[in-house]
């Protein structure tokens, strides 16, 4: 279940979406696009165990097909993290930093949550994506990836022609919840638990 959440600039929580639609309508305005790419059920994960990355790609071609055209996408890279993960320390800590790219990026989650934090004019929007989820930022949209701590995120990550290298924005840093507040806090008030909780 996906959760967009608009925080004031001082980070105070505001309006909680959870409906897709206007999950959508809120984020478009804003240079990011959000959608489902896959249907998701504990009976047929979306990573095959023992996958590597060319099986992945294959197995999701044509689910990946509308998003590749769409966003002019170039490269494909996966993103993985989870317990033990080698540097995985230092990777949450880079994905925390809020940064631009020059390109098109699309994450198509694949397992787990991410939490994607927007700076926006008003404030930040906070977006929880899971498996079966994708959300897409235009060039220069200012964000970050928290995957929670201990992560389980795993991703392909879409890129457009040029170059994707992350230009941190070193904009003031505000007290906003992490992956892992953010979720309780959702969970409290929604009363509903993600898929896989």
């Amino acid at each position: 279940m996906a959760v967009l959440v608009s925080f004031e600039r001082d980070g105070t929580w505001g309006e909680t979406r959870v409906c897709d639609g206007p999950i959508a309508d809120r984020l478009a305005p804003h240079g990011v696009d959000w959608g489902r790419w896959a249907d998701v059920d504990d009976d047929t994960p979306l990573v095959r165990a023992g996958a590597d990355f060319d099986r992945l790609l294959a197995d999701h071609r044509e689910a990946l097909a509308p998003l590749r055209a769409r966003f002019g996408v170039q490269a494909v890279e996966r993103l993985r993290i989870a317990r033990g993960t080698l540097g995985g320390a230092a990777l949450r800590r880079q994905l925390r930093v809020e940064c631009t790219q020059a390109v098109h990026e699309v994450h198509v989650v694949l397992d787990g949550t991410g939490l994607f934090v927007f700076r926006v004019e008003a404030g930040f929007l906070g977006l929880l994506c899971e498996a079966g989820e994708w959300v897409a930022a235009q060039p220069a949209v200012s964000r970050y990836l928290d995957v929670g701590k201990p992560p389980r995120f795993d991703a392909l990550r879409l890129l457009g022609a040029g170059d994707p290298a992350a230009r941190p924005t070193r904009a003031p840093v505000v007290a906003l919840p992490d992956h892992d507040a953010f979720v309780e806090q959702m969970l409290a008030l929604t009363g509903n638990a993600l898929d896989d909780e």
